[in-house]
């Protein structure tokens, strides 16, 4: 009776962050009985302003050099202070939002997938699962942005774009920017936890969970390969 008790115990929020990284199935089990994404999210939002306050000076000089090259196609604008900080700022609220709602968004889309292939799953427990799973690649963006700050490198990257130089293959360096290390540990979780939620067999999750990479990879490099011709 003890143990059933304490089976039926809900895990706290931080609990299941911490879960994610030393026992992501037994937080994916409690997801399933009691799914929330709201708390979660918020949290992934307060750490993304975190990385983006850590490495802003980096960003800085990434968003002058940027509009530097804006500047050599149109003479008449001129890089301003008042002009850099709405840059700035922008930058901070659109990635905000942006680095809360690609979970979400991943998991609406794992969840219609699933349901043709006979998911059992409720949406909300889906999306639950990619946004605690999300905290693996929010680890991955404060190592990353400290190893920023410290080399002042703005291109730096914990994927095998590393071991390349920016003159590189650009479609090249685009794909493999995406299979960061803390990326790759990512999609391997989410796998688990939408194999456990939905009741899918390994095959069915891993293709659930790798159409979103699929969709990303051609919006990344549809635009490339017509740029090249």
């Amino acid at each position: 009776m003890e143990t059933e008790e304490i089976i039926e115990v809900k895990m706290s929020v931080l609990s299941r962050i911490k879960g994610i990284f030393t026992n992501p199935i037994l937080v994916f089990e409690d997801i399933k009985k009691n799914p929330d994404i709201l708390k979660p999210a918020i949290i992934l939002m307060g750490i993304f302003i975190g990385t983006y306050l850590i490495q802003l000076s980096v960003i800085r000089e990434l968003i002058i050099e940027q509009l530097k090259t804006s500047m050599e196609a149109n003479t008449s604008f001129q890089i301003t202070e008042s002009y850099l900080k709405k840059v700035i700022i922008s930058g901070l609220f659109a990635g905000t939002i942006f680095f809360a709602l690609v979970p979400i968004i991943k998991g609406m889309i794992v969840h219609g997938v699933s349901l043709i292939n006979n998911g059992k799953g409720k949406l909300k427990a889906t999306i639950s699962v990619f946004v605690y799973s999300y905290f693996i690649v929010a680890l991955g963006q404060i190592i990353l942005a400290i190893l920023k700050m410290i080399t002042g490198n703005a291109y730096l990257t914990l994927s095998p774009a590393v071991f390349f130089s920016l003159k590189s293959n650009e479609l090249l360096l685009s794909l493999l920017s995406y299979f960061d290390i803390f990326v790759v540990i990512y999609l391997v979780v989410t796998i688990i936890g939408i194999k456990i939620i939905q009741e899918l067999t390994t095959s069915k999750a891993v293709i659930a969970v790798l159409i979103p990479s699929g969709i990303y990879m051609l919006l990344i490099t549809v635009p490339i390969l017509l740029g090249l011709n």
